[in-house]
């Protein structure tokens, strides 16, 4: 319960590792129900679909035919889609996939402000936070790769390529750009 305490702890609330955290204690089959508890006494949900997203990014990242050589500079990065935003407790929604040569925190707050050119309507009303664990999974990479790969974790995260869609995360709600 410690790692679930120091999640609620945070301003805001770590969500992607209390999400891991229950997730954990499910597969363990040890007290959920703290948890719960702890999740509904703060008003927020868990990502259901976190870790199938996770196990997916893996896959996707060991199959993919990437471009050898020098020029690796742009990253993949996922934003959490919440009804409310970033202003109200979470409560996991959708999920954005886009592609940067920017650190992706820079690309995160362009999304949040209403007057860049370059951000996404979706996330400016709807994005919670990066998902920094599925971040990781995507190394860095040549920009034509980084286009390619997007679009290969769309489609499948849709559901158009193998192994369908992610089960709690309808195909609409898989958004990017």
């Amino acid at each position: 319960m410690g790692l679930a305490n120091e999640a609620l702890g945070e301003k805001p609330v770590n969500l992607e590792l209390l999400s891991f955290a229950e997730s954990e204690f499910r597969e363990r089959g040890k007290n959920v129900e703290a948890i719960s508890e702890l999740l509904r006494i703060e008003n927020v949900k868990s990502i259901r679909w976190l870790k199938g997203l996770k196990y997916r990014v893996r896959h996707l990242v060991e199959t993919f035919d990437w471009e050898p050589g020098p020029g690796r500079n742009t990253k993949v990065y996922f934003i959490l889609l919440c009804p409310d935003g970033i202003n109200r407790a979470p409560h996991p929604w959708g999920l954005y996939v886009g592609q940067t040569y920017r650190k992706i925190e820079v690309r995160l707050s362009q999304h949040l402000d209403k007057g860049h050119k370059l951000r996404s309507r979706k996330v400016t009303r709807r994005g919670w936070g990066l998902l920094y664990s599925a971040c990781e999974l995507a190394p860095t990479m040549k920009q034509k790769n980084a286009l390619q790969f997007e679009k290969l974790v769309l489609s499948s995260l849709r559901g158009e390529g193998e192994g369908g869609p992610l089960r709690s995360l309808p195909p609409s709600r898989v958004i990017g750009g």
